[in-house]
């Protein structure tokens, strides 16, 4: 049996406890991982593209689909409303194309009924600050692109900024984006 914990002690506990896919070979019941990542994207974006990467090699070493995942629009429309209401694991909050710092009120929405519900919230860059306008951060400790630190600093006094690739403290992982996100999703699986 290949297990998460077996695999990767450092794995996400949380995540490691839900997945046991089992070797192909003896035709066993897979546990899958849904991951949806939030916004609408048309694949050109650098951290999206290594987060789905990451997650087709390992279903590939892994031997099973495992690692789902899925594009969740960032709006208000009727497919939305749908994909909010199902379960996912893990809730990625890209940069959203086009955006500025400040947030948007479905996006901190949708982040906060996911939260509720049990997902991990998951920051890849400038991602936190739509995370952070979700007020579902206490006493965190989170990290982003050095440059964006001062200002969400200045936004958020409460919340300890780290400088380190990738932080996971209390259900939100957050990270600085680039080849970091590799390293976040490798702990993460």
């Amino acid at each position: 049996m290949y297990t998460s914990k077996g695999r990767n002690s450092h794995c996400a506990p949380d995540i490691a406890d839900k997945l046991s896919c089992v070797d192909p070979m003896s035709n066993g019941v897979v546990d899958s991982v849904s991951i949806d990542i939030l916004g609408d994207h048309d694949g050109t974006d650098i951290d999206i593209f290594l987060l789905i990467a990451t997650m087709r090699y390992a279903n590939e070493i892994i031997g099973t689909p495992c690692y789902k995942w899925r594009f969740i629009p960032n709006s208000h429309d009727d497919q939305a409303s749908r994909s909010s209401n199902e379960h996912c694991d893990i809730l990625v909050v890209p940069t959203i194309a086009g955006d500025r710092i400040n947030s948007r009120s479905d996006i901190s929405q949708q982040i906060r009924h996911r939260y509720r519900l049990g997902a991990k919230i998951c920051a890849l860059g400038k991602g936190l600050f739509h995370i952070g306008a979700a007020g579902i951060m206490r006493d965190q400790t989170v990290t982003l692109p050095w440059k964006y630190m001062p200002t969400f600093v200045e936004l958020h006094p409460n919340i300890h900024v780290a400088n380190r690739p990738y932080v996971d403290h209390k259900r939100i992982v957050s990270c600085s984006g680039g080849v970091n996100v590799i390293h976040m999703f490798a702990y993460l699986i």
